[in-house]
């Protein structure tokens, strides 16, 4: 950042807030010199020829000279592939364990010496050097994915998991960074990857992988809030979804095709993904649109059901300060005979900003409040945030503190970040433990009057005068119990929160159907709730 983005950032957090953000910026960037593995000369890694192949039920483990592929037809149709011994699991997008493999289908050998598995919605080819067809029934190609490549460090020995046994999937994991390129039929055209600026369908271009909330500026970002490996590719021949199960940063690359108008100059389409580590592996769903749509909900769940009054006009901003001002809105809307079902008070009814808080001045009786707009039709949903101001004797740092809730360093410490609140702590949401104590913490919310939540910046995004506005990648998560770092948990951060959040809900107040959005999120989300467009520009262009 230039000096002038500087005093800009400065300006629009304030002083004492961008002096802690300059000091969070630089704690940040010696935190990741020291915790992350250095650099070193890397190897490029290709699968090599076919060797061997090892028939499972739903298909079966082809081995090459260095890597293997497994391919497995589920119970739905969608088909798993997973490179170098990766399996379907762990997984923070699959709504359950893995589904069933469907007995039907069948590995046998194709021809030149590849292989390929017979099921019955979905052919796939696998080449003698690693390329993989996916094909309708018929023999239709729909996407054709060329032998991947990895990029690890020279002088490490890579280890081969025995057979029969699934590779380690951790962030030392096989393959530092791999790339991946495709072909598609020239008529396709791409969706998805996440919430775009630019609406669902994607033009030709690079979009990163990478959740990120804004700057403090408030300007719009690309990449944006909810960022996920999900592509919906539409075109003549069929319809398929590919979905690459990896939550480290990445980018895909896309270039649509051109059809010649039957001179024979077709061009297909294509799409590179860049992993910067984690394990390879990907579903393909194929068929109708709504067939791929039905079988992404049963692999990934199915959308949580709002309650009844979600789904009226609901009004929310920063600004309301204070009770008379919450009244006067409602009592606009009553006025004017337009309807209105909830109202959304921002982190600006906090005490200091502190989350699970409330500023008794502006707002000395908020359940009374809550009670009277519930009276007239209208609910109250709250803002939660994650970041936790790292104070003394405030209750929710202390309990979460005594808990050992805050993510921590790679010596141990909590790491600091800085949010509205001030200098602040991040609870670990992919850790068991820390979503329980979580998920209690709500009941504060509901004894105020709030019928839902919607959580903010949570990407996570930390105030930062330059680099990347979150915690530092070396940052250590606990991960179901598996460790890693930050660069393998940020994307899944808000996904692990919203699941706290739904679960302690539920849990608080059984007899409802939780509401609940969030401004990030991951493959999966859907499963807790929906998600919000985070900060826009109050105009046409907005």
């Amino acid at each position: 950042m230039d000096a002038r983005g500087l005093v800009r950032s400065v300006r629009v957090v304030g002083a004492a807030r961008g002096a802690r953000a300059v000091r969070s910026a630089w704690r940040r960037r010696r935190a990741d010199a020291a915790g992350l593995p250095r650099q070193r000369a890397e190897r490029a890694r290709v699968p090599g020829r076919v060797k061997s192949a090892e028939p499972q039920p739903g298909g079966g483990v082809i081995r090459f000279e260095r890597s293997s592929l497994r391919v497995r037809v589920a119970a739905g149709g969608a088909v798993f592939c997973g490179w170098d011994g990766a399996g379907p699991e762990p997984s923070y997008a699959l709504a359950h364990q893995v589904p069933a493999a469907d007995t039907r289908a069948q590995l046998e050998p194709d021809k030149d010496g590849g292989w390929r598995v017979v099921s019955e919605r979905m052919l796939v080819t696998v080449s003698r050097h690693g390329a993989v067809d996916i094909r309708t029934p018929g023999g239709v190609l729909l996407r054709r994915e060329m032998p991947p490549r990895w990029w690890e460090p020279e002088g490490e020995e890579r280890q081969e998991p025995p057979e029969g046994e699934e590779g380690h999937e951790g962030p030392e994991g096989p393959g530092a960074r791999w790339l991946v390129r495709s072909e598609v039929t020239p008529d396709a055209r791409f969706f998805g990857l996440g919430g775009r600026p630019g609406g669902p369908r994607l033009r030709d271009g690079t979009y990163r992988l990478w959740n990120t909330g804004p700057g403090p500026s408030g300007t719009d970002r690309v990449p944006v809030y909810v960022t996920m490996p999900v592509q919906l590719v539409v075109a003549d021949a069929g319809t398929h979804l590919v979905f690459h199960d990896n939550s480290w940063d990445g980018e895909v690359t896309l270039r649509e095709g051109r059809e010649g108008g039957g001179s024979g100059h077709d061009r297909p389409g294509r799409c590179a993904v860049r992993v910067s580590g984690g394990p390879l592996r990907y579903w393909v769903i194929a068929g109708a649109p709504a067939r791929v749509l039905y079988g992404w909900a049963s692999l990934t769940g199915a959308p949580a059901l709002p309650p009844r009054w979600a789904l009226g006009h609901q009004h929310g901003r920063w600004g309301f300060r204070d009770e008379a001002e919450v009244r006067r809105v409602a009592a606009g809307y009553r006025e004017r005979g337009l309807a209105l079902k909830a109202l959304h008070l921002d982190i600006d009814h906090l005490d200091g900003h502190r989350v699970f808080t409330v500023d008794r001045g502006r707002f000395p009786d908020l359940p009374r409040l809550a009670a009277e707009l519930r009276g007239e039709g209208v609910r109250m949903v709250s803002a939660v945030d994650p970041a936790v101001k790292a104070e003394r004797g405030t209750a929710v740092y202390d309990s979460g503190s005594a808990a050992g809730a805050f993510v921590r360093d790679a010596r141990g410490r909590e790491v600091r970040g800085v949010a509205w609140a001030g200098e602040a702590v991040f609870p670990d949401f992919t850790d068991p433990l820390v979503r329980k104590w979580w998920s209690g913490l709500y009941a504060e919310r509901l004894a105020q009057g709030f019928s839902g939540v919607w959580h903010g910046r949570n990407e996570p995004t930390s105030f930062a005068a330059f680099g990347d506005p979150t915690l530092p990648l070396s940052s250590r998560h606990a991960l179901e119990g598996r460790g890693g770092d930050h660069r393998e948990a940020h994307n899944v951060y808000a996904l692990t929160m919203a699941r706290a959040g739904h679960e302690g809900l539920r849990e608080l107040r059984p007899q409802e159907r939780p509401f609940l959005f969030s401004r990030s999120g991951w493959a999966g989300m859907q499963r807790y709730g929906g998600s919000w467009s985070g900060e826009v520009a109050t105009g046409w262009a907005g």
